[in-house]
């Protein structure tokens, strides 16, 4: 005998099938007024770091003040997020990661400036990093939803500064690593909406492939971005093949966006991490860690090759403009481009990111990518191995960029098939085989 769902029973009888528990109005209040103590954990966070290492004013401070602050405010909020909380350890985790990482980006890109234009653009810079971390925590729990944190945070936390700046006036010249209690105030409310949803009772289903899917999109749709915009503001990757003055020049002359987009391009490698690991788990055997490790490597390599525009080449673009001191910088600015971009970057990213597809697909084929996307993605596979051989080959590089513009369409077909797959009248990836043979 068999048994009916419960909704499907109430529909054959004409009634309507038991609705899921919500969030009444007096909880709504609780989860958001807990929500808005996290703010908090900003002036906590950021005071700690400032008593800690004093002020931002290198690379190194940056870096290691940011992780402080991060995990005071990854504390706070792990705290006011109540029982819907993700798991703190990974939300502490990457708040302080992202922060890091944002202070030491957004302090370069700024030159440690405290105006307000450049507080805001600083603002942004560690929203936007804080919010890929912890969106990649949230995507188990709100699913394509996450994609929107970066965004909301980007905005928020460059209103925080703004918001700070006008209350505190020229305190900002002392180089916090974040914002205060009254631009703390104002993110925490903008905020507030993800502490209700994630209150809202819901059933994750899937939560490895809907991680991999969010990942590599968002890996495609930044890596698109980044490639379109810096092709019309800095005309790359044509413009390496001009002299290192020229590129110093054009670099100088358009900074502010080089970097920026830059910083995306680096988002966009980093996210192969997590999306190595998640297919890896999905995946899990030798192949599911094979998948893991090659897919973090990939993310490595190219992150170390793609973050010099961001951290090494300001300051060597500075330094080229002194008479005395521009033919050591261009001989920096070789170097730097000869190790961490045509080594590393390129040769060996080319590689890892190749074996890395050959894997995914091997692993998915039959069961998530029906044989004709098997092909598109052993395809685009090849072409980017071509780009190992440019230096052999120059006309190698037109078969790599073709390779890389599949391999991103690709990413969002691989995506959009893991989110359809994790869809509820969808069986696991892994029941497929038992279901063929039961049936």
């Amino acid at each position: 005998m068999t048994t009916t769902p419960a909704h499907l029973h109430a529909r054959a009888i004409g009634t309507r099938p038991p609705r899921s528990p919500g969030t009444s109005a007096p909880r709504r209040t609780r989860v958001i007024a807990r929500w808005l103590t996290s703010f908090l954990g900003f002036p906590i966070g950021g005071y700690a770091a400032f008593l800690a290492l004093g002020p931002m004013d290198s690379t190194a401070s940056a870096l290691a003040g940011g992780a402080v602050a991060g995990a005071g405010l990854g504390l706070a909020q792990a705290w006011a997020f109540g029982s819907s909380r993700p798991s703190p350890v990974a939300w502490v985790l990457a708040t302080a990661a992202g922060l890091a990482a944002g202070a030491a980006v957004g302090a370069t890109m700024t030159d440690y400036a405290t105006d307000v234009a450049s507080l805001v653009v600083f603002g942004a810079v560690t929203g936007a990093m804080v919010g890929v971390a912890q969106g990649v925590v949230l995507v188990r729990h709100l699913g394509a939803a996450a994609l929107l944190w970066p965004l909301l945070l980007t905005g928020a936390w460059a209103l925080g500064w703004r918001v700070s700046e006008a209350v505190i006036g020229s305190s900002v010249d002392q180089h916090f690593y974040i914002f205060g209690a009254s631009g703390a105030l104002v993110v925490a409310a903008l905020t507030s909406p993800v502490a209700l949803l994630l209150s809202r009772p819901t059933v994750v289903r899937s939560t490895h492939a809907r991680i991999a899917a969010v990942s590599l999109a968002l890996a495609s749709l930044l890596a698109i971005a980044g490639f379109t915009v810096l092709g019309i503001v800095f005309q790359y990757p044509q413009i390496l093949e001009e002299p290192t003055g020229d590129v110093l020049e054009l670099f100088r002359a358009n900074q502010t966006a080089v970097t920026s987009w830059f910083l995306v391009l680096v988002v966009s490698a980093a996210l192969m991490a997590p999306a190595g690991i998640a297919l890896g788990r999905l995946v899990g055997g030798p192949l599911g860690r094979w998948i893991a490790v090659v897919g973090m490597g990939a993310a490595t390599v190219q992150v170390v090759g793609l973050q010099r525009w961001v951290t090494l080449v300001p300051g060597i673009a500075k330094d080229a403009l002194n008479p005395a001191a521009r033919g050591d910088a261009e001989e920096r600015f070789e170097l730097w481009h000869l190790v961490l971009g045509k080594i590393v970057g390129e040769t060996i990213g080319y590689a890892l990111t190749a074996i890395f597809t050959v894997l995914v697909v091997h692993a998915l084929r039959g069961t998530v990518l029906p044989r004709w996307a098997a092909i598109i993605g052993y395809t685009a596979a090849a072409l980017i191995a071509t780009g190992i051989a440019v230096p052999l080959v120059p006309a190698a590089s037109l078969t790599n960029f073709a390779g890389y513009v599949a391999w991103c369409a690709w990413l969002l077909l691989v995506s959009w098939l893991l989110l359809r797959r994790t869809a509820p009248q969808q069986a696991p990836v892994t029941d497929d085989h038992n279901r063929r043979t039961s049936a």
